[in-house]
Formats: structure tokens, C-alpha cells, sequence
């Protein structure tokens, strides 16, 4: 009895939240796009950049490419792989987790070291993200954006919740 109460508790929280989300789509700018949703729980936000790496034949140089806002991993040889870092920070009140991902063609190609990770108050982290070729890959111009998501309590007392996103 006691275990289905639970599970018809914490259901009808979930609908309640989902129920009351709101979103809104803050700014496109300098390749940056930010996306920011809240409900009476929890704020989420995603923040995307454009990224895009240049496969070449293995016996051409290594390149690269910088930008404020753009993770490039500019020219890389088949059967080599390329790095970029990204600096996170929680400037929450309370714990937030984040997730990462990749969008586009360039999408089975990229990896994120850690994938997602829960960071503390004004905690930061660096995360890894990864641009693997293999042998026998087509060479050419892989394109897409790579992604951050934050999803952080809005009240501190909800930090348990954090769990179930």
C-alpha cells in the first residue's frame, strides 16, 4: 500500500510539473542560441553553438579553428580525432545537472567526457567534447551544433527531484 501511494505521489507531482511548464526562447546571438523553460519547480536551459569539423585525407596537417562562441574542430585526418574544451560553471543557488549533446551530421561523431555531470553551488567543471573519424570515413565537412543543458531547482528544499530529469 505504502509503495503505490508513493508511486501515485510522485506521478501526479510529474504531471503537475510538466502540466506547468513554460517556455521562451531568449536570444539567438554572436552563434550562440539559448533556450530557457520553468515550471513551479525547476528552471532548464539550453544554451547551443555551432560546431562543425573538416575530415581530410590522413596525410594532411592537423588543423584548427577558435571563435568566442563556436566549439570547430577544424581540420581533422581520418583515423585521428580532435578536442575541444568547454568551462562550466553553476551559478545556481542550488545543485543543477547538466547534459550534453550533439545535433546535426556531425552528431555520431562527437562524444562528451563526462556526458553529463551534477555540479554544486558556484561549483565548475571542464567537459571534453570529442571528434572521432575512423578509417574508411567519407572526408568532407561535418556541420552541426552542440548543445548544453541545465536543469537546477528553483527552490532548494526540490534538490531531491534533480534525479528524475
Amino acid at each position: 500500500m505504502g509503495a503505490a501511494l508513493s508511486l501515485a505521489l510522485t506521478f501526479a507531482v510529474f504531471i503537475v510539473v510538466m502540466a506547468a511548464m513554460q517556455y521562451a526562447l531568449i536570444v539567438s546571438c554572436a552563434n550562440q542560441e539559448r533556450q530557457e523553460c520553468w515550471c513551479m519547480f525547476f528552471h532548464c536551459s539550453s544554451m547551443s553553438y555551432p560546431t562543425s569539423a573538416n575530415v581530410t585525407a590522413p596525410s594532411l596537417e592537423i588543423g584548427f579553428e577558435s571563435g568566442p562562441r563556436d566549439l570547430k574542430f577544424g581540420m581533422i585526418p581520418v583515423g585521428s580525432s580532435g578536442k575541444r574544451y568547454m568551462n562550466i560553471g553553476n551559478d545556481n543557488k542550488s545543485i543543477a545537472r547538466f547534459r550534453f549533446m550533439a545535433y546535426g551530421n556531425i552528431t555520431p561523431y562527437v562524444g562528451f567526457n563526462p556526458g553529463e555531470l551534477v555540479l554544486g553551488r558556484q561549483e565548475k567543471a571542464s567537459v571534453a567534447a570529442e571528434f572521432r573519424t575512423y578509417e574508411g570515413m567519407k572526408t568532407g565537412i561535418y556541420t552541426g551544433r552542440i548543445a548544453v543543458l541545465k536543469v537546477g531547482p528553483k527552490y532548494e528544499i526540490m534538490e531531491f527531484m534533480l534525479g528524475w530529469f
